[in-house]
């Protein structure tokens, strides 16, 4: 085979990736919870965050925490992750475009 005919594979994934942890039981209801949600700071993501809220306080969530990552290429920052793990019940991050 010479090397025209070599296909090269670049794999652009992070070699360094954390450990996988398993997702835990989506709770029954609502009521009462404080849900955070991750704006991942792509266009108009805050606002589709504010309607999620919004829907989420009218089904019954005591409250909604928004916490917006800084630049949509890096990752949510461990400090401010731990942050919304101590203020809220429930944490969604996971909007793509």
């Amino acid at each position: 085979m010479s090397v025209a005919d070599t296909v090269v594979v670049v794999h652009p994934g992070a070699e360094d990736r954390a450990a996988l942890v398993e997702a835990v039981r989506r709770p029954a209801r609502l009521d009462g919870a404080v849900v955070g949600l991750v704006d991942n700071a792509r266009t108009n993501s805050d606002r589709f965050m504010s309607v999620v809220g919004r829907l989420l306080e009218g089904a019954g969530a005591a409250g909604v925490v928004i916490r917006r990552k800084p630049n949509p290429s890096i990752p949510f920052p461990d400090d401010a992750f731990d942050d919304l793990l101590k203020r809220c019940d429930i944490v969604v991050h996971g909007v793509a475009d």
